[in-house]
């Protein structure tokens, strides 16, 4: 892995070999860039390690002998294409960068369209919910309304079989006293015939003969 310096300021490439003096009073804008060679030597990409404004800050510029220079994309240079020097991996960046953004535009296109989707489920979930909120709520109200008929039925019922045990309990005192009413004239009514008898018997003794 080599590591190598690009000083955009100006918009040229600079060569390992060779070294620009750039006036102090005139601040520069550094990027500096990680190449990974791979098996050919267009098989490379570029990741921006690090971006100083200042140049004064700049570590010292590391020479590269597989690489004798560094080349920078065009979206991340001001230089003109003239002075911009192609390198072989610049096909292969080119192409790695436009997949890079049809991926994140596709993934970023995905996810507002999963997100849509779940603003939507969450809105039928929301009023799932709510429906069945309402239909538990009408539930519980129906079952206090039963609960109440059910506590006024129950106290009609006992006021219902006090009422009869109280008509019970008149009805056998009335029996009671039906019963005395009939001894009583069973009595009379025996009475009754012993004073016939004894009057019968008394007015034969006595020669008074009933008219």
């Amino acid at each position: 892995m080599d590591t190598l310096e690009k000083e955009s300021g100006g918009g040229q490439s600079v060569r390992s070999s060779e070294r620009r003096q750039i006036p102090s009073s005139r601040p520069q804008a550094r990027t500096r860039f990680l190449l990974a060679r791979g098996p050919s030597s267009t098989d490379c990409k570029a990741r921006v390690l690090i971006h100083i404004p200042d140049i004064k800050a700049r570590p010292p510029m590391l020479e590269s002998e597989t690489l004798p220079h560094v080349w920078c994309p065009p979206s991340l240079t001001t230089a003109s294409p003239e002075d911009q020097e192609q390198h072989p991996a610049d096909v292969k960046l080119s192409s790695l960068l436009r997949q890079f953004q049809d991926v994140v535009g596709e993934s970023s296109q995905s996810r507002i369209e999963t997100d849509r989707e779940h603003v939507e489920r969450e809105r039928e979930l929301q009023a799932q919910i709510s429906a069945l909120s309402d239909e538990r709520d009408n539930a519980v109200r129906s079952a206090l309304e039963k609960e109440e008929k059910l506590k006024t039925l129950a106290l009609d019922l006992w006021e219902l079989e006090k009422l009869r045990k109280n008509l019970q309990a008149k009805l056998e005192q009335g029996r009671e006293g039906q019963s005395g009413v009939n001894v009583r004239l069973k009595t009379l009514a025996k009475e009754k015939r012993q004073l016939e008898k004894e009057l019968s018997a008394f007015t034969a003794d006595s020669g008074i003969y009933s008219l």
